[in-house]
């Protein structure tokens, strides 16, 4: 058709060149309104290649150009897509930091800009649990790296929270784009145990707390244990009995042998050295939930008694000499439904 002077049908210059540059822009999650419009008009308009800036680098005018813009509009999509394939291959691929920001992240890594990757992904682990030991502050720090340990437990990703795998950047991702309620379920018996005792991160330390507003380490155990399914309401919650029950076999604890290296989820026993320790039962005062040891850290996840005073993740490292033991649980899984699970979804 003929477009005549008076004609209100939209003229955009655009070459491939140009569209190109906004390639970037329109790849983004959020795309800039101005670069979506000026492309699909570009695409829909787009000028034949009579309509080019002379010498004098003036436009000719409307009146002396014809356009096809079904046709055109094909062509040049067409070509457009063409010369941006391996554009394109950069975008979708697996290194691709659009569709993947996550995978390949380590502890030490800084975000270049505000609100860079790590920061998405230590809001994205505080979306999974608000109560994590943990600050948004785009540093992969040793808080980062406790909470991503803790994290891949519950989901069976390997323990080590010091990186970024592919599978475990999948569920971040999901918990980045808000669908958490498409994490599944945790099935194992570290994973219930852990996401159970994590509901009660930063809740205050007291000495005979009943595990609401405040706890004890005994209390914590007890409940973490009861409400992932692996225990009964009669579990006692000293620390001290709790090792005895172990010993003995009992309430589903085995004791595992001095030779036995501890894994996940693991009953931890200490003996602190305070006016307790002669009324308890060979001396043991002080029990949490075993994490991992990454590195040269050994994470425990307890109610502490001293400094924070409150349900932390701690690096134990320098307490090896206080350990007394480690117990597992060795119960069968539960038949019934995990109790904690409804809260994925909140």
């Amino acid at each position: 058709m003929r477009v005549k002077p008076d004609s209100t049908f939209p003229f955009i210059p655009l070459s491939l060149k140009t569209l190109r540059t906004l390639v970037p822009s329109l790849t983004q999650r959020r795309a800039h309104p101005l670069a979506t419009l000026m492309l699909g008009a570009a695409l829909l308009t787009l000028t034949p290649s009579t309509a080019r800036p002379d010498e004098n680098r003036t436009w000719p005018a409307p009146d002396s150009m014809h356009f096809a813009p079904d046709v055109m509009g094909m062509i040049a999509l067409g070509q457009f897509r063409m010369e941006i394939e391996d554009q394109l291959e950069q975008i979708t691929g697996l290194d691709s930091t659009f569709y993947q920001p996550f995978a390949g992240l380590r502890a030490g890594d800084r975000d270049a800009r505000v609100r860079g990757a790590v920061h998405r992904l230590q809001k994205a682990l505080l979306k999974w649990n608000e109560k994590l030991p943990l600050k948004a502050n785009g540093h992969y720090d040793e808080a980062t790296v406790k909470s991503m340990t803790l994290f891949k437990l519950v989901y069976d990703l390997d323990g080590d929270g010091t990186c970024v795998d592919n599978e475990t950047a999948g569920y971040l991702l999901a918990l980045d784009e808000g669908t958490i309620q498409y994490l599944h379920e945790p099935t194992t018996i570290v994973g219930r145990l852990l996401y159970s005792a994590a509901q009660y991160l930063g809740i205050r330390y007291r000495l005979g707390g009943d595990g609401n507003k405040s706890t004890d380490c005994g209390m914590l155990t007890r409940m973490a244990m009861i409400a992932a399914g692996y225990a009964e309401n009669i579990f006692n919650r000293v620390a001290a009995t709790q090792y005895h029950y172990a010993e003995k076999g009992e309430m589903g604890l085995t004791l595992l042998g001095a030779n036995e290296e501890p894994a996940p989820g693991d009953l931890v026993f200490f003996k602190w050295r305070n006016r307790r320790a002669k009324f308890r039962y060979k001396g043991i005062t002080h029990v949490g939930i075993y994490l991992n040891k990454v590195g040269d850290s050994i994470y425990v996840l307890e109610a502490y008694s001293r400094q924070e005073r409150k349900v932390t993740i701690l690096d134990r490292s320098h307490s090896l000499h206080t350990i007394v033991g480690y117990a597992r649980i060795s119960g069968p899984p539960p038949q019934e439904n995990f109790p904690g699970i409804e809260k994925l979804g909140d």
